[in-house]
């Protein structure tokens, strides 16, 4: 399961052309958080993230937690994508 949602995360391509690293961060203090350290922070606690538990990402950016979170509340738990996305914010 665990791989198919980094699978499915790593298609969320909103930013997927920006150099996330170097040249960005330096111009604008932007931090991206990489898919794999998400998958990790998932996985300690699951069950945070059910059905109901919302979800709340001020600093969203691209959606590096939140598209992850969405595919854990769908593969995992059994949400409809509509269902899962009611949670997060």
């Amino acid at each position: 399961m665990w791989n198919k949602i980094e699978e499915l995360s790593n298609q969320h391509g909103y930013m997927s052309g920006i150099d996330r690293m170097t040249d960005r961060v330096k111009k604008t203090g932007e931090i991206f958080t990489p898919t794999w350290l998400v998958i990790e922070i998932l996985k300690k606690n699951p069950e945070e993230y059910g059905p109901g538990k919302t979800v709340f990402d001020p600093a969203c950016g691209d959606g590096q937690l939140l598209v992850p979170v969405k595919w854990l509340k769908v593969l995992h738990f059994g949400m409809t994508e509509e269902d899962a996305l009611k949670d997060i914010y």
